[in-house]
């Protein structure tokens, strides 16, 4: 059995959901995916890692990423944590001076957990989902340190290839289709066998339209 692991860029694979319209897609089990993506039958999910950082202010939209994060860690997904900074940014033609802020650490965390992984060899194939070109320095020194390990290079849905990874550093790519997204939602509630409670619920902003089915329940549907 060969052993997977997975390495999310959160705010890349977030965008790439946000721009498809559809917010029910947004509350999607990470490790499922990750079985999803395997190309080969003889590899086995050992190993899902989500980058992500926490943005202040909004207050509902940080409940709803706390919420994701507990469901996600319930479903065995490892988190790693950035924060957020705030840069002054300044219109040379208007002269307006306004508070940006700035996600930090996410990048890094994906690099320095992937290859301390490889050397702790955790893995022989590390499927990295991103399509920021940053990674391709991560992708580089993989394949020279790591020539035995397989590296992927994962697209979020409706985004490109990173060129800057693959095919630079590693032939082996994958573009997510939005059917692989569909089929790995997370459920609407969650409850805890003992004592019995509620892990995590899907926040009422990400709920599904009325009667939508996934694929696979669509083909289950279609059988019966």
């Amino acid at each position: 059995m060969t052993r997977a692991a997975l390495y999310i860029d959160g705010f890349n694979l977030y965008h790439a959901l946000d721009k498809l319209g559809q917010p029910h897609l947004k509350w999607l089990n990470l490790w499922a995916l990750g079985r999803r993506l395997l190309l080969d039958p003889a590899e086995e999910l050992y190993l899902v890692r989500y980058c992500t950082a926490i943005k202040k202010g909004d207050q509902s939209k940080v409940a709803r990423h706390a919420e994701y994060i507990t469901a996600l860690e319930f479903n065995g997904v490892e988190i790693h944590k950035g924060h957020f900074i705030t840069d002054q940014v300044d219109c040379h033609e208007c002269n307006h001076v306004w508070d940006k802020p700035q996600e930090k650490e996410t990048d890094v965390n994906i690099a320095v957990h992937l290859i301390d992984d490889a050397y702790q060899d955790l893995f022989d194939t590390a499927y990295l989902l991103t399509s920021d070109s940053d990674q391709g320095a991560v992708a580089r020194m993989f394949k020279f340190r790591f020539p035995a390990k397989k590296l992927v290079s994962v697209a979020p849905p409706g985004m490109e290839i990173s060129k800057a990874i693959s095919p630079a550093h590693t032939p082996h790519k994958l573009k997510i289709p939005v059917s692989f997204i569909e089929d790995c939602l997370l459920p609407g509630v969650q409850m805890a066998d003992v004592p019995e409670r509620i892990v995590f619920r899907r926040p009422q902003s990400y709920q599904p339209p009325a009667g939508w089915l996934s694929p696979k329940e669509q083909r289950a549907k279609a059988k019966a």
